[in-house]
């Protein structure tokens, strides 16, 4: 292969974040940020449609958040003996989601929520005019989440999951993610109708990175990390104690 066709497969897969880097070539090469808003928009859009397409009957088991818990799929945690309902949206921010908040608790019946919130805040730019926010603000738009779920009945509780680091890549979140974390800890330990699941814990993460194996790309879990995952849900005393009704 020659000089000229090896650069051109290593942009390719730097954009691609196969290799690192990629996140600077797209800023570099200006990736369409508007383009990118409208798909986000489109496929958000969607989803609120299939989820109220779909409503209809109780869940015990209610799973909120961005892309992560939207690629675990409707099937996943099926060996739990619990109906759970998957009302994740990839790339969306916290904001964003309390906005569709209470339609998505209508029908959680034994009140446990498991909660997946921060991660597309930190790292990318959600704020005003394209501008980053500041984790403090995120944590805050978390804790509104939390709130309203306490508030939506008696006794409602929220397993809150450690936000996951990225692979080995370089990235703007690289300082981002485990500052958001440790304040999310914080906010969980504040209440007690919250309990904090770590996921920075083997196989999954293993030196502050998402390990090779369980990682389907540069952020996302693939199918041994969801059972990893699921394995871990399975046990947790909230999920089991989360009664049919």
């Amino acid at each position: 292969m020659g000089l000229a066709a090896s650069a051109v497969l290593g942009l390719a897969l730097s954009w691609y974040d196969a290799l690192p880097g990629g996140w600077r070539l797209r800023a570099l090469f200006g990736a369409d940020q508007s383009r990118a808003a409208e798909e986000r928009a489109t496929h958000r859009a969607a989803r609120l449609a299939a989820f109220e397409a779909s409503a209809g009957g109780e869940v015990e088991l209610l799973l909120l958040g961005s892309s992560t818990v939207e690629r675990a799929g409707d099937s996943f945690l099926a060996a739990v003996d619990r109906r759970v309902a998957n009302r994740g949206i990839g790339d969306e921010p916290v904001a964003a989601l309390l906005e569709r908040l209470d339609s998505m608790l209508g029908a959680n019946s034994s009140g446990l929520v498991v909660l997946y919130a921060g991660s597309v805040d930190a790292r990318r730019a959600t704020g005003p005019n394209g501008s980053w926010r500041d984790v403090d603000e995120i944590v805050e738009d978390t804790a509104a989440v939390l709130d309203r779920i306490a508030a939506h009945r008696d006794g409602a509780r929220t397993l809150l999951l450690e936000v996951l680091p990225e692979t080995r890549a370089r990235t703007p979140a690289g300082d981002r993610i485990p500052a958001l974390n440790r304040k999310l800890l914080r906010l969980a330990d504040e209440r007690t109708d919250v309990r904090y699941m770590r996921t920075w814990r083997p196989p999954r993460v293993e030196a502050g990175a998402l390990a090779g194996p369980v990682a389907a790309d540069r952020l996302h879990l693939n199918d041994a990390g969801y059972r990893t995952l699921g394995n871990w849900l399975a046990e947790d005393p909230w999920v089991r104690a989360a009664v049919r009704r």
